[in-house]
């Protein structure tokens, strides 16, 4: 659904009168209609690990730069589910920063050496991006390449034909909600009902998509570290 077909379902139900594309951006109402979708999307996407959300990034790593960096992942509440190296085939295994940060406390007189890199630590965030980096261990011994798979919320809606990945009714449910409370609304349906009813839409459709994804709900311990999805600090 896009953004213009979001407006109009949300006006449908606040008894207005529905918009043309060129109306969107232009009127001081329909503006305020824009902002309550897309706080309405933000709180949606942030709801759950939605499957539209996820997705892989290829990066190339330099032979003797221990430091990745995840270009794009800044202020998008990037959450990396794991990093493969394609040379090898195989998955990093994730520390916390602190072990990664004691491991090259004393590399001055102890260098960590090169060679395929087993871990990763998340690392300071770049300072004039925001993009979230990664510090691996051991350095790379040459230019491998990575695959950082990852959950990343999308940008505000802004023109009229952007189109809402996300399922829309929770979202324009939700959005009719914040119009409605925004305008001081009292006839017709109320507004805490409103909100009760984006909330029900919303458990439907994180009902819905989380059946796709058991292992995001289904916690297991196996024998072995790397079969299991609960996190250790080793």
């Amino acid at each position: 659904m896009n953004f213009l077909e979001l407006h109009n379902k949300v006006l449908d139900r606040l008894r207005e009168n529905r918009i043309v594309s060129s109306d969107i951006g232009n009127d001081p109402y329909v503006n305020s209609i824009s902002a309550h979708i897309n706080d309405a999307k933000d709180t949606v996407q942030n709801a759950w690990n939605w499957g539209v959300l996820r997705g892989e990034d290829t990066i190339a790593g330099t032979q003797g730069n221990e430091i990745l960096e995840l270009t794009g992942s800044g202020d998008t509440n990037y959450l990396i589910n794991g990093i493969l190296c394609v040379d090898t085939g195989l998955f990093l295994r994730q520390r916390e920063t602190a072990y990664m940060a004691e491991a090259y406390a004393n590399d001055a007189n102890d260098p960590v050496g090169e060679a395929v890199p087993r871990e990763f630590a998340l690392y300071y965030n770049n300072s004039s991006t925001g993009d979230i980096q990664v510090r691996m261990n051991p350095r790379p011994e040459a230019d491998y390449t990575f695959k950082v798979f990852r959950i990343q919320d999308r940008a505000d809606l802004v023109n009229y034909d952007d189109v809402l990945l996300l399922p829309a009714l929770p979202v324009y449910s939700l959005a009719t909600a914040l119009a409605s409370r925004e305008r001081g609304d009292l006839n017709g349906t109320p507004t805490s009902e409103l909100f009760m009813l984006a909330d029900a839409h919303l458990s439907d459709a994180i009902a819905m998509d989380s059946a796709l994804y058991p292992e995001d709900t289904t916690w297991f311990v196996a024998e072995n570290p790397a079969e299991t999805n609960v996190r250790y600090n080793y």
